[in-house]
């Protein structure tokens, strides 16, 4: 059996589609990650009905980091041939 420090909390945030046209931006290149535009928090959304759930995932700091990561990585492989 696990012990308490492994359990991991995620909240489920659920907006309605007004709001979250109005308050939430997605991220280029994604049609799931939004940010908030009030706090720069990052969420992954994802659609029920009229709601939209959001999971938050990270900050735009990291999102930045995960980013330059890609890149570098799409880049060696552009540089290997693929």
């Amino acid at each position: 059996m696990q012990g308490l420090d492994n359990i991991v909390e995620v909240k489920v945030f659920k907006v309605d589609a007004i709001t979250f046209t109005k308050d939430y931006k997605f991220l280029d290149g994604y049609d799931d990650i939004v940010e908030c535009i009030a706090t720069a928090k990052v969420y992954k959304s994802n659609y029920k009905g009229v709601f939209v759930e959001l999971v938050e995932v990270s900050n735009m700091g990291a999102m930045e980091k995960i980013e330059k990561g890609m890149a570098d990585f799409r880049n060696q492989l552009i540089k290997e041939g693929f």
